[in-house]
């Protein structure tokens, strides 16, 4: 029976997001968001101008573009605390409003397993072609293989072994 345990704890480890990794998936998703709130912007704006990144544009108009997302994201307008409500200036209250959004938008975010396939699917792609790049290994003898056999069981994984 350790010998299973063990196994299972094994596929638990490989299976599970490092923090980094996790956090970095929700960079990105928030990432692609904001570039699809934007080329939709621009899309309605007239032809021909340049888009601009996130980050080029005005605190102001990256505090529509948030609030947009937000509105979308959660299905109503953002309330702010009262922190942000307090400060003084505009330029301080448009900063703090930007990243509250921000946070809020970013803990809306899930990954979910096809965000997670597709990183796995990346990886393998990338060890391949580390084993394959300069060195004499037949290329016959190095290919991808998607069973999807793991399964998830009552918070456990399962992992279906064959021969062959």
């Amino acid at each position: 029976m350790a010998t299973a345990s063990a196994l299972d704890e094994l596929i638990a480890r490989v299976q599970r997001l490092p923090p980094a990794q996790q956090a970095s998936l929700e960079r990105d998703a928030l990432q692609a968001q904001i570039r699809e709130a934007q080329s939709a912007a621009a899309a309605r704006k007239k032809p021909g101008a340049a888009e601009v990144s996130f980050d080029q544009l005005e605190p102001g108009a990256q505090l529509d573009l948030l609030n947009k997302l937000y509105a979308k994201d959660v299905g109503s307008e953002p309330k702010f605390p009262d922190s942000v409500d307090a400060l003084k200036t505009k330029a301080e209250k448009t900063a703090a409003k930007n990243e509250f959004l921000s946070q809020e938008i970013h803990a809306h975010i899930t990954v979910d397993d096809s965000d997670l396939t597709a990183l796995g699917q990346q990886r393998a792609m990338n060890m391949q072609q580390a084993l394959l790049t300069g060195t004499q290994i037949d290329p016959d003898r190095v290919f991808l293989v998607a069973n999807d056999k793991a399964k998830n069981q009552d918070g456990r994984v399962r992992l279906e072994l064959s021969l062959r």
